[in-house]
């Protein structure tokens, strides 16, 4: 009972501070898209093999919370992120897919360019966005005979990513934000595990991403 009390006293003062601070948290945003992923590969040489690889066409959903007030010039979003990477390649005849699936957490630095008090109900913003992400699961066909990619343990279960953001708003009404986001990221850390000594793979995608910012 007593572990029951301290939990309820915890949950409570830490709602009462929540509200002190209830107008700098200020906008929920739910964003959804299309994501044109590939890989970024290095073999024991050194020699990239980025020619071999193509885009293959995936999807990234997103869902940030303001933790600054949307009038402020500083924004950050910290976030959760659940998309699908891979990529698509031909090489000695083959056919070669893969899939991957992740979840993660990460936070956006946005600083307005442009406000939307100068132009109409336009508002821009560019920064940066970094994540740390884990692998839910995943696939790679070769001519199209399919393997679990999670179960062979080919690649690492974590996924530690950055890149640049580019994000435009329109003000539909005080309590409602439509936006159009565009990002680039790429992994830091190499996400091959059976053959990390001899060559290295980073994860890169281009995502375009359409949105609802509600504010609470």
């Amino acid at each position: 009972m007593k572990p029951l009390l301290i939990c309820i006293l915890l949950l409570l003062s830490g709602t009462n501070v929540l509200s002190q601070y209830r107008p700098l948290h200020n906008f929920v945003y739910f964003k959804g898209g299309v994501r044109f992923s590939s890989f970024l590969f290095n073999d024991r040489e050194n020699e990239s093999n980025l020619v071999n690889f193509y885009h293959r066409n995936a999807f990234s959903l997103i869902v940030s919370y303001a933790l600054t007030a949307d009038e402020q010039k500083h924004q950050v979003l910290p976030e959760i992120a659940f998309y699908q990477s891979g990529a698509k390649a031909r090489y000695a005849g083959n056919q070669a897919e893969w899939a991957l699936n992740y979840i993660g957490l990460g936070g956006s630095y946005l600083y307005k360019i442009i406000d939307r008090q100068q132009l109409y109900k336009f508002g821009l913003l560019i920064g940066g966005n970094v994540g740390l992400d884990y692998l839910l699961s995943g696939w790679q066909s070769v001519n199209y005979m399919a393997i679990d990619v999670k179960s062979s343990d080919a690649f690492t279960a974590f996924n530690f990513r950055g890149g640049p953001v580019v994000m435009g708003k329109y003000l539909i009404n005080p309590r409602v934000q439509a936006t159009l986001e565009y990002r680039f990221d790429i992994s830091i850390n190499n996400i091959e595990k059976q053959d990390a000594a001899t060559q290295s793979t980073r994860n890169m995608g281009h995502s375009y991403l359409f949105g609802l910012a509600v504010k609470l």
